[in-house]
């Protein structure tokens, strides 16, 4: 049982999903039938040497936006032979990774109804997304949804966006111009022994567009009934070896909504401004300058215990909450994999009435060695170092007032070519020492067979490691209330609920199983397959350890219970579950991609001397059911439409029912070089939950009309 739900979410009834699930079986098979007799035939593209994806200049038809004529742009063939370099830090084609990888592309993001990234992972088979408050977002695979999951290992090209504090990853202050991606690499499932603790789950590197791609100027305005943005960048190349990009853009929303639509009383507002240079001094070598600041504000709708405890029960309260970021990095790169990153952060947040500073310093050193053919070494050692300025509020305080973490990492990997061209073996592992949990190893194993051209099969052992957040190690946190009679609280008087973070917390671990495979059905369809189960240990609980009553001065009896928890590691658990995905053309004018993933996963307590043991971040908040249709139709030369239609099951047993939803894209490019759109998200319902929380909020419909231009 959870510790949110057993002492706030205690009665609800239980949604069922099966009669969704099956509907999206039956138009993914519809779709397979229909693919041979629908389909006109194509010819194969080519398959050109693709060293230089994401790296390479755009073309003119690019730049012009001529190749938007493209609906979903690749066939999943071609997708996962472009090159990627999450899985294996270093450039390999997709079809190749011994993992469960998805390609957002650029023609994925420019045809997407996405008013931030969180949006644009919503297409991702296994990815949960769900928007927790007018700041929080979770976004979690196969399990572990969260405000504070840090399960996810999150970068932007290839550097850790991270944060140890309150939460893995802030994605409000994730402000990446989305028209300056090239692309977003998604693993889901463990990548520790090569990019270290919190990858538990799954990682997700957003890579940008070189300068050198984005010459001249590029404009995006959005305006709709709840959301408003722009984006604006400008590029030039200052000589045959340096170009540079500034580029920056604001963002705008109403918040969240209460169930009805109404308005919470919430309100966003923030915005990027940056500087890249790209600089090749030799054809061998690169060197990448960038700048960044990021600021922002919005008001958060909470809900607080009173102070009077002769009156209990909750305030509701707006909070006036702001954040601040400036980044700086230099990295050199020499023949594409060898590496030296240097990389400095500056962050000021302020949640639940506390406020964080944070000042942080990354540097790292990798190589790709091939002395032998049939292996392909990489090796790498990196150091980071965080320090932390920490200031409390009633809700959130805080045993230390500053706080100062340090990392050294090093990692080894080998490729070992069994068979050239067919089987290939790898094995790696990464070693970690850290000032609060110590020494920790993620080694793993993955065996990766080419049958044929059109069909590949993978395997894996692998074990990754999730590393408290301060907020776990040096907290008190007053979390809620319980009345009288409510479920978690039998007593007579008010239960309030005190949560205090444990120095000596242990990292999470998991052991995690998994294969997969894909290839091509025929000409048009074509198909990815995961499956997995992760055993897990440790896992973060909060361990009622007394209850003590609460007196006030000239009451000679208590006028409350105070329930004491801890933070610990004293529940085990398990997931298994499934990805699958099909993509292909029905027709010469309609491209679709149907998925479907599956999560059943469970959690044990393991004997404890506390009174009760709850899980901090439970299963139970992750559907066990997703499916995805995403459908492109090109209407005419200059005319296209999108629809995705995303089914998502109850979670939190129910207290948050299943719901499906819509949404739509159409756009009508006006020139070569402009384009005019009109979105809408969350169609079929005027406000949608997705987890729970205190007040509940609730997701809006929305609707808006984009321009952009080139030139």
């Amino acid at each position: 049982m959870s510790f949110f739900s057993q002492f706030r979410f205690g009665r609800r009834p239980l949604a069922r999903t099966a009669a969704c699930a099956l509907a999206l079986v039956g138009l993914i098979a519809a779709a397979s039938v229909g693919a041979q007799s629908l389909a006109a035939p194509v010819p194969a593209p080519p398959k050109g040497d693709n060293a230089a994806a994401g790296v390479a200049p755009l073309t003119d038809a690019d730049a012009n936006g001529e190749n938007g004529d493209k609906l979903i742009g690749m066939s999943l063939e071609d997708l996962l032979a472009q090159e990627v370099t999450s899985a294996a830090k270093k450039p390999q084609k997709a079809s190749d990774s011994a993992a469960a990888i998805y390609v957002i592309t650029q023609e994925d993001i420019r045809r997407s109804s996405a008013h931030t990234i969180p949006d644009l992972l919503r297409m991702v088979p296994g990815i949960d997304v769900a928007d927790i408050n007018n700041s929080y977002v979770s976004v979690s695979a196969r399990g572990f949804t969260s405000q504070f999951a840090a399960n996810m290992l999150v970068m932007v090209d290839g550097a850790s966006t991270f944060s140890s504090s309150l939460s893995g990853i802030f994605w409000d202050q994730a402000l990446v111009p989305l028209q300056d991606i090239e692309r977003i690499e998604v693993i889901r499932g463990p990548g520790g022994s090569l990019w270290g603790s919190n990858a538990v789950s799954g990682i997700i590197n957003i890579i940008t567009k070189q300068s050198v791609d984005t010459q001249g100027v590029r404009a995006s305005i959005k305006a709709g009934n709840r959301q408003q943005s722009a984006e604006l960048s400008f590029g030039h190349q200052a000589g045959d070896n340096l170009s540079y990009r500034i580029y920056g853009n604001v963002r705008r929303n109403d918040g969240l909504v209460d169930q009805s639509g109404n308005s919470l009383g919430s309100d966003w507002l923030g915005g990027l401004a940056g500087i890249r240079a790209d600089f090749a001094p030799t054809p061998n070598d690169t060197v990448v300058t960038q700048a960044e600041l990021t600021r922002g504000q919005l008001h958060e709708p909470e809900e607080v215990i009173r102070a009077n405890l002769l009156n209990p029960g909750y305030d509701l309260v707006v909070r006036d909450n702001r954040f601040a970021t400036q980044l700086g990095l230099l990295r050199w790169s020499h023949k594409a994999s060898d590496d030296f990153d240097l990389y400095f952060t500056h962050s000021l947040r302020t949640d639940f009435g506390a406020r964080v500073e944070r000042s942080m310093g990354d540097v790292s050193i990798e190589a790709h060695i091939r002395a032998i053919p049939t292996h392909d070494l990489n090796i790498g050692v990196s150091g980071r170092i965080a320090h932390d300025l920490l200031t409390g509020s009633p809700v959130l305080s805080f045993s230390q007032k500053s706080n100062t973490d340090r990392w050294v990492t090093a990692y080894i990997q080998d490729d070992i070519s069994l068979v050239p061209d067919r089987l290939r073996l790898t094995v790696g592992t990464k070693v970690e020492d850290n000032n609060f949990t110590g020494f920790e190893i993620q080694p793993n194993a993955r065996l990766f067979l080419r049958a044929n051209p059109r069909l590949a099969a993978w395997a894996s052992i692998s074990r990754a490691v999730r590393t408290p957040l301060l907020l776990q190690r040096n907290d008190n946190y007053q979390y809620g209330v319980l009345m009288p009679g409510e479920p978690g609280n039998p007593a007579p008087l008010p239960l309030y609920q005190v949560l205090a973070g444990n120095p000596q917390s242990k990292a999470e671990n998991v052991l995690a199983y998994e294969l997969g495979v894909r290839g091509q059905i025929s000409t048009h369809w074509a198909f990815d397959f995961s499956a997995f189960y992760n055993r897990y240990d440790h896992l973060m609980t909060a361990d009622l350890t007394s209850i003590t009553p609460i007196f006030i001065p000239n009451i000679p009896f208590p006028v409350g219970l105070s329930g004491n928890f801890t933070t610990a590691n004293n529940m085990k658990g398990h997931g298994k579950g499934f990805e699958i995905l099909l993509k292909g053309d029905v027709t010469n004018w309609w491209e679709a991609e149907a998925s479907w993933s599956y999560l059943d996963a469970t959690e044990t307590a393991y004997p404890s001397r506390a009174i009760a043991v709850a899980a901090l971040i439970p299963f139970d908040a992750t559907p066990a059911h997703q499916l995805r249709l995403r459908s492109r139709f090109k209407l005419s030369n200059s005319f296209s439409m999108n629809a995705d239609v995303h089914y998502v099951g109850a979670v939190a047993h129910g207290v948050i029912p299943a719901h499906t939803d819509l949404a739509l894209r159409a756009e009508y490019r006006v020139t070569s070089g402009m384009d005019i759109s009109l979105i809408g998200n969350n169609l079929l319902k005027k406000a949608t939950a997705e987890v729970t929380y205190f007040p509940q909020n609730y997701v809006p419909r929305t609707v808006a009309l984009q321009l952009r231009s080139r030139f």
